[in-house]
């Protein structure tokens, strides 16, 4: 290769790195600012539903003061629910699931389906809890909630049978489940087995099924710790509700495929 020659593909070099370098930085700086916008808009995300789990749990914190105050007498259970630190539990709890569906959830409407579970809950959860009892207005709103995103699906996805199958079949499954036990002596709460019923019905079967596993798993971590520090044992009566809660708020967030079963 002769002198000029190299001088030659040195010089072209120099002009293809002067006309590409320019185009290179450009792109790598659009590059840099779109990750930037969506890493800001991520957070904008996980903002809005930090902001609007710590107002619904302030909210169903004052619903559930209103209820336990109106369903018994006893001043300790009305107060305690009233409580600051109670206050601020409920509320960072409710502030983390909601980030929880921000994050697992991308569908907008899907979201704020799943908020108004979770809100709806904690509250039974709370309730029941406190005072055995787990109100029908609850209840009503979690399937009166299913309804209208099932309508929504109906007229979205055009087919009535894929829609409202889920919910009837874990409607049928969660009040057969928790009323057989009664034909063999085993009481169990009206409202636990309206529950039931009801999380069939939001969850379908299911996520029922998982929701099921999830609530004997965590009873028998309870039966457990009842028994090693001899506080109770099997025949100790226990709110069936915040367990039903946990089962239906963890199927919610994380969804099995090993419960998958649609072809029902």
């Amino acid at each position: 290769m002769t002198k000029q020659n190299l001088y030659d593909r040195i010089w072209l070099h120099k002009t293809n790195y002067t006309k590409i370098y320019p185009i290179y930085v450009a792109k790598m700086s659009i590059k840099y600012q779109s990750s930037i916008l969506r890493g800001g808009f991520q957070l904008f995300r996980y903002s809005v539903g930090a902001l609007s789990g710590l107002a619904a749990g302030f909210l169903f914190n004052r619903l559930a003061a209103f209820q336990i105050t109106k369903r018994t007498d006893d001043p300790v259970k009305k107060e305690t629910v009233k409580k600051t630190w109670f206050l601020l539990v409920w509320a960072l709890i409710s502030s983390g699931l909601f980030v929880a569906v921000v994050l697992k959830q991308p569908d907008l409407l899907r979201r704020i389906e799943y908020c108004v579970y979770i809100s709806l809950a904690l509250n039974i959860s709370v309730v029941d809890w406190l005072i055995r009892k787990i109100p029908n207005g609850l209840l009503l709103a979690l399937m009166l909630t299913k309804l209208i995103f099932t309508v929504y699906d109906i007229i979205g996805e055009g087919t009535l049978r894929v829609a409202w199958k889920p919910p009837v079949v874990g409607l049928a499954v969660g009040l057969g489940l928790f009323i057989i036990p009664s034909f063999f002596g085993i009481m169990i709460g009206a409202g636990d087995v309206k529950f039931a019923g009801v999380i069939g019905f939001c969850l379908g079967f299911s996520g029922f099924i998982q929701s099921m596993v999830i609530m004997a798993a965590a009873l028998m971590v309870y039966l457990i710790y009842l028994i090693v520090t001899h506080k109770g044992n099997l025949k100790t009566p226990a709110a069936m509700g915040p367990f039903l809660s946990l089962g239906a708020i963890v199927t919610l967030l994380l969804p099995l495929k090993l419960f998958d079963f649609s072809f029902i």
